[in-house]
């Protein structure tokens, strides 16, 4: 290819500026660092060549193969934030680069058009079923916490309530009035206080891999109707919707 550029023996730093130059004004890029620490390097450099960038992490598991733990709700939900960004197609306001490492890159991600289809968007004076967004965010890999503090968590208390969804900076408080959407506010998750407004919030989902009852049916594909259903309403408690409590699994 007459435009490939092959830098070899090159100090550190110099790999960001040539992306900044090649990248220049639009467009979208990826790319693969070694690891995640010379990824978080890559990142700083980028950000003193290049501030107008706008530089997104894809992060890899950080469990092992067969491990007995799940990847962390942080890395969940910060790769299917940007999975999400990807899958929706539109065009970003100013340049945009995807920084993965080898290990993320080699992963199996969801089908584009399930990440896609997966959001949940909603916007004030809307009318919102609660009950049905408890069970979007149960098969979606949120969990329900009493305060929410990190991405992919969300709390319930009346006619409020929080979630953090992935890639937002501050969770947001939806403030119901009966059945409407009455407010959206982004709140500081250490304090609790308010600290603006928004018109409209588009959720994503935090799990890879979704436990809803057509893909626990494909999972246990000779297992009875009723006892998947048993299986599925089991990771609730009794007043919630399906789903609503925290589900460690393994998707190997």
């Amino acid at each position: 290819m007459a435009d490939r550029i092959t830098l070899s023996g090159a100090p550190e730093g110099l790999d960001a500026l040539r992306v900044a130059e090649r990248l220049g004004e639009d467009g979208t890029a990826l790319f693969i660092a070694r690891d995640a620490s010379r990824a978080a390097q890559f990142i700083d450099a980028i950000g003193f060549f290049a501030g107008g960038i706008e530089v997104v992490s894809y992060p890899a598991w950080d469990c092992l193969p067969y491990d007995r733990l799940s990847p962390s709700s942080s890395v969940s939900a910060q790769r299917m934030a940007t999975l999400s960004r990807l899958a929706a197609g539109e065009a970003p306001d100013k340049p945009l680069l995807i920084v993965a490492t080898v290990g993320a890159a080699l992963q199996c991600t969801p089908p584009r058009e399930i990440t896609a289809s997966a959001g949940f968007e909603t916007h004030v004076g809307r009318e919102l079923d609660t009950a049905a967004l408890e069970t979007y965010f149960a098969t979606n890999g949120y969990v329900r916490a009493s305060t929410v503090s990190e991405r992919g968590e969300y709390a319930v208390r009346g006619g409020v309530i929080d979630v953090f969804p992935p890639g937002f900076d501050e969770p947001v408080r939806l403030d119901m009035f009966g059945q409407e959407l009455e407010s959206i506010r982004t709140f500081d998750p250490a304090t609790q206080r308010s600290t603006g407004q928004r018109a409209a919030v588009q959720l994503a989902p935090v799990s890879e891999a979704l436990l809803d009852p057509e893909a626990i049916s494909r999972r246990r594909p000779n297992e009875p109707a009723e006892e998947q259903e048993r299986r599925f309403a089991y990771r609730s408690p009794p007043q919630h919707p399906p789903g609503a409590a925290e589900v460690r699994f393994r998707i190997f």
